[in-house]
């Protein structure tokens, strides 16, 4: 199975929620990581996959580390993965 189309959807669903928690707009969150709105967009309905980089800075603006949304990702794949097998 590829699992690189799980991995973009449930990263950016992470992102999604994360910053619904907070009551962010992406505008907000894509100011706070000086990164385009459009990117943002991209990220959380899954259609593009961010670089290290990028994930750092949505973490740090989102008030978390990338390694508590890897941890959050890994389970949620991990739960689709299980269930579809």
């Amino acid at each position: 199975m590829n699992t690189k189309p799980v991995l973009n959807f449930s990263l950016g669903k992470i992102i999604r929620l994360r910053r619904v928690s907070k009551g962010m707009k992406q505008e907000t969150l894509a100011e706070l990581a000086d990164i385009d709105v459009s990117y943002i967009s991209e990220i959380e309905t899954g259609k593009r996959n961010p670089t290290y980089n990028v994930l750092y800075h949505l973490a740090r603006a989102l008030d978390t580390y990338p390694s508590e949304i890897s941890k959050e990702v890994e389970l949620d794949v991990y739960d689709k993965l299980e269930k579809h097998s």
